[in-house]
């Protein structure tokens, strides 16, 4: 139960990692278009 828990917890600090990385590589182009 611990080991699941665990293993979600680390899949969502994963995604969260990835989806900032992924906006700070967005958002100087977004700025560079004027959007």
């Amino acid at each position: 139960m611990l080991i699941e828990e665990w293993n979600l917890l680390g899949l969502f600090f994963f995604y969260t990692y990835l989806f900032c990385i992924h906006w700070s590589y967005r958002l100087p182009g977004m700025r560079a278009e004027g959007i």
